[in-house]
């Protein structure tokens, strides 16, 4: 069974970041997360570029397709 990614989240926020915002406080954290998906964000554009060789490379390869096909 696949985990749903908004439980994931949920999870998350609820035992780690409340925690880690008491001890250091909203600007860190928010200074923190907002990299992290700002970093996220940014790896849409190598995909924009090479996205195309990205997707014949992953055809080709036959255990990428054998894991994909197992989901």
């Amino acid at each position: 069974m696949l985990l749903d990614t908004r439980n994931l989240l949920t999870f998350g926020l609820i035992y780690f970041v409340e925690q880690w915002l008491v001890e250091d406080g909203v600007l860190v954290v928010f200074e923190i997360l907002g990299s992290c998906f700002l970093g996220v964000c940014l790896l849409t554009i190598p995909l924009w570029i090479f996205g195309k060789r990205i997707r014949s490379w992953v055809a080709r390869n036959q255990f990428l397709n054998d894991f994909m096909r197992d989901m």
